[in-house]
């Protein structure tokens, strides 16, 4: 069962745990009184005995809410011991990050993040936290972003863009994902690009249709950016993938002129949206094995792939947390490599 801990009140998981705790004691002193005194102590109940909270660093409603609550509606199925998973929206990012971060590594707090726009705070912003210090757990999936163009304008290349004499105004979501891939695109493909942020996604790529700006990477799944895709609004000039996506039968009809591992760019493609889940570090061996069990189990299930079907723009593509691991270590990588031209743009 799913509750939305924001309508619980006092009811919290932790107190919960606190109550289980001290009515586990006193029945165990109890039995102690009753039968004497023992040897050996009983195992302990197989982890997890309460309600799991599981931080959600963006507002309801919004895509990484959307996949995050999906995948947690299906959890308790595939856990152990059937308890309650507890969706906590703690935005913004940041903030809810560093909630997670900072949580008992017990367990019963968990969350899910992003992994470009986080390690650009951690690096460069002096966030209070560190995804390379966390707990990875599973990927959700990475959002494999395309990298488009207005209709009207001339460019249908990456080819286009790197010699055009033009300073191209690119549409992002300032301080996002978004945001710092085309940064960190632009620096490395040489695209002469003047980044344009935007509160959100819908803004900002509604900016292109109207050609306010030339150009905008969102992930494939977006809404907008499907519609403007399908519908012959925006022109798609690279996907950073290598090629059209499977879980997007849509990306199979369009006309994408290149790939970034075409281009010979491939690490790029990690700049994509990745919603992954993590827990605070330290979190012990035997607990982690439970959660990347059933996690990976939910995802893989049956019930999960129908709650895709469910909705073109839903997909889940997952993968365990050894993987992520080694992607944050690139991501680093890709970050201190293009630090200067990201310090411009902060500074901005």
């Amino acid at each position: 069962m799913v509750h939305d801990i924001n309508q619980l009140g006092a009811d919290s998981a932790t107190s919960r745990r606190k109550v289980l705790a001290l009515s586990g004691s006193a029945m165990a002193a109890g039995v102690a009184g009753c039968l004497g005194d023992d040897d050996g102590d009983d195992d302990d109940e197989e982890y997890p005995t309460g309600d799991i909270d599981v931080i959600i660093p963006f507002d309801t409603g919004t895509g990484f809410d959307t996949f995050v609550r999906g995948v947690i509606e299906f959890l308790p199925g595939h856990l152990p011991n059937e308890v309650d998973v507890i969706p906590d929206n703690q935005g913004p990012a940041p903030e809810g990050t560093a909630a997670i971060y900072n949580a008992e590594p017990d367990g019963y707090e968990i969350g899910a993040s992003m992994l470009l726009g986080m390690s650009v705070q951690e690096l460069m912003l002096d966030a209070p936290f560190s995804i390379a210090e966390m707990t990875a757990l599973p990927r959700i999936h990475a959002d494999r972003a395309i990298l488009a163009a207005n209709t009207d304008t001339p460019y249908e290349t990456v080819d286009d863009l790197q010699t055009t004499d033009e300073d191209l105004r690119w549409a992002v979501v300032g301080g996002t994902d978004s945001h710092y891939q085309a940064v960190i695109t632009a620096d490395e493909m040489g695209i002469p690009a003047d980044i344009v942020p935007y509160d959100g996604a819908p803004d900002a790529i509604a900016s292109t249709l109207r050609g306010e700006t030339e150009i905008t990477a969102f992930s494939a799944s977006s809404t907008p950016m499907a519609d403007g895709l399908t519908q012959g609004d925006l022109r798609p000039v690279m996907i950073y993938n290598d090629g059209p996506l499977d879980y997007l039968p849509y990306t199979q009809e369009l006309d994408i002129a290149d790939t970034t591992h075409d281009l010979g760019y491939s690490e790029l493609d990690i700049t994509s949206v990745q919603r992954v889940f993590f827990a605070p570090p330290d979190l012990p061996d035997d607990i982690h094995g439970v959660l990347e069990d059933a996690l990976m189990d939910t995802m893989e299930s049956d019930e999960m792939q129908e709650w895709a079907d469910e909705d073109e723009g839903r997909f889940v593509d997952p993968a365990p947390s050894d993987v992520i691991a080694d992607e944050i270590d690139m991501i680093h990588d890709l970050i201190n490599e293009h630090e200067d031209t990201i310090q411009e743009h902060l500074d901005d």
